[in-house]
């Protein structure tokens, strides 16, 4: 975490989803606040570009690097998440039990 000129304390995001709708006023909203931004996902505009769905290329695309804060702003998904991918139709899946 760095401090600006105005005292503000400034922290390095990693915004997954910044290229939509969402993420990017996640991330203008971030940027105006002072924050570096840094985007993750699969297109061109990303720092870190990967697809969200594959833990190996995740890590390997953001290895080494550290950041103060991770945001999760990615709202359309090629696929679905690997929970849901083994509940092919019709068959359905139970949801897992709440914590007590």
């Amino acid at each position: 975490m760095n401090q600006d000129t105005t005292g503000r304390h400034s922290q390095s995001i990693l915004l997954a989803g910044a290229g939509g709708v969402l993420g990017g006023h996640v991330s203008r909203a971030l940027t105006e606040a002072g924050h570096q931004v840094t985007g993750l996902g699969r297109g061109p505009g990303n720092g870190v570009r990967a697809d969200l769905l594959d833990r190996d290329a995740l890590l390997r695309a953001a290895g080494g690097r550290h950041f103060d804060t991770v945001i999760h702003a990615a709202t359309a998904l090629r696929r679905p998440p690997m929970r849901h991918r083994a509940c092919a139709p019709p068959t359905r899946c139970a949801s897992p039990e709440p914590p007590t």
